[in-house]
């Protein structure tokens, strides 16, 4: 640009200037704080005098105004770029990004210079770790003790390394007596066990001038609640058995600890099953007592064993339990087919066969001619006159005989017609001699 054109131009923005006093000094008529407020606008802060104000008569000082600038003088405004109320000229260290300015806040973990102070992310103030935790001051739950873990037992927002009551929830760290110990647990500072409050079912410890508790044998802290000590006996609690939250199958109870099978009134829990002891002949009263006799089927009556039935072919003839069914009643002529059934049968020596008695052999001069075995040997054959001497051998009159006999098992004459004799004694020519009279 020549001298010539450059004098006008600068003439020319002399007038423009002249108009914003104007303006700026008495505002036109409506336009009011309006006007004022726009020509105050942070668009153009700090303008010199070779960037005057409302260049195109819009009374607005915006980026209309600059584009005429611009294109004459270059950047020389001071220019509000991204519109963070910050300028270059004021500290704005990065006018293309709007959360990067003198007055941001330091984000200590993204190496960036948020707030334009030239120190970055920990060199910055307020990213200072002075416990040396590697925790900044802004998220540190406890910024001047060290506690690289950030342990919040209570999970009340202050860490257990410096909370004045760790074991309550006291996020506010009340301490109205200002003794360093917490509101909340008030009471449970220590110097020994013996000064802590007692608790059910437990024992006072005195860790770290803190009053705690041990369980003892047999309870535990289930509901994290202190003031009510331990207040379950984990060895018979079926829903906290032996430890806190270990529930039992349905149908157990928790003894000594252990979840075993509760059984319902009048059974006993055998080897995991429940087993009628009174009644049960393989645990009569009591598991595994089982109740087998010889050659018998043993039973449960009452919790005793007892005979409940014999093996076929025998009897408890004695009436002893423990010997069962000692008898061969198939076999037994004293107990045959039954006890004390004697086999004892007339005129014979008896035997048992099968459970019947049965003629063994016949008494001398005796016979069982009718073949029954129940009367024996009924027959006497040395005098019966339809057997003797034998089954079925029949005296029988012979020649001239009127009348006959069995005399020790053989047929004799008793009797003649008349004039008739039996001379030799011969059964068989009956009576053989005529004794003629005349």
């Amino acid at each position: 640009m020549n001298a010539a054109k450059r004098l006008g131009v600068i003439l020319l923005l002399g007038s423009f200037f002249a108009l914003l006093t104007e303006r700026v000094m008495a505002p036109p008529a409506g336009a009011g704080i309006h006007s004022v407020t726009a020509l105050m606008a942070p668009a153009l802060v700090g303008c010199n005098p070779n960037c005057p104000g409302d260049v195109n008569g819009d009374n607005m000082v915006n980026g209309a105004d600059l584009s005429v600038l611009l294109a004459s003088f270059g950047n020389n405004c001071n220019v509000d770029a991204d519109g963070d109320g910050w300028t270059v000229a004021q500290g704005d260290c990065n006018d293309s990004n709007p959360n990067i300015n003198p007055g941001a806040a330091e984000i200590c973990d993204n190496g960036i210079d948020d707030n334009c102070n030239g120190q970055v992310d920990f060199a910055d103030p307020s990213c200072n770790d002075p416990d040396g935790d590697g925790i900044p001051d802004n998220v540190d739950n406890c910024p001047t003790v060290f506690n690289p873990t950030q342990a919040d037992g209570d999970a009340d927002g202050a860490g257990d390394a410096c909370d004045n009551c760790p074991f309550v929830s006291n996020p506010g760290q009340q301490d109205s007596n200002s003794n360093g110990i917490g509101d909340a647990c008030e009471g449970s500072y220590c110097q020994m066990a013996s000064q802590c409050p007692p608790r059910p079912n437990a024992s006072p410890i005195c860790l770290g001038n803190q009053c705690g508790y041990v369980c003892n044998v047999g309870y535990a802290d289930c509901d994290g609640d202190p003031l009510n000590g331990c207040e379950v006996f984990v060895l018979g609690d079926p829903n906290n058995c032996s430890a806190c939250n270990l529930v039992c199958p349905p149908n157990h109870v928790c003894v000594n600890g252990q979840c075993v099978l509760q059984c319902p009134v009048g059974f006993t829990n055998c080897g995991g099953q429940c087993k009628d002891l009174l009644n049960d002949a393989s645990n009569c009263g009591g598991c595994g007592n089982m109740c087998m006799f010889p050659t018998s089927i043993g039973a449960c009556i009452n919790g005793q064993c007892q005979i409940a039935a014999c093996i076929s072919g025998f009897a408890n003839c004695d009436n002893i339990t423990a010997n069962g069914c000692e008898t061969d009643i198939l076999n037994s002529p004293t107990n045959c087919g039954g006890c004390n059934i004697v086999c004892n049968l007339p005129n014979a020596t008896s035997t048992c066969i099968a459970g019947q008695c049965m003629i063994s052999s016949c008494a001398p001069g005796f016979a069982n001619c009718n073949g029954l075995q129940a009367d024996g040997c009924e027959v006497n054959i040395t005098n019966s006159v339809n057997n003797c001497g034998a089954c079925g051998n029949v005296c029988t009159p012979t020649a001239n005989v009127t009348s006959v006999t069995c005399l020790n098992g053989n047929c004799k004459i008793t009797g003649c017609l008349p004039n008739w004799l039996d001379q030799n004694g011969i059964y068989a020519d009956g009576c053989e001699v005529f004794n003629n009279p005349n």
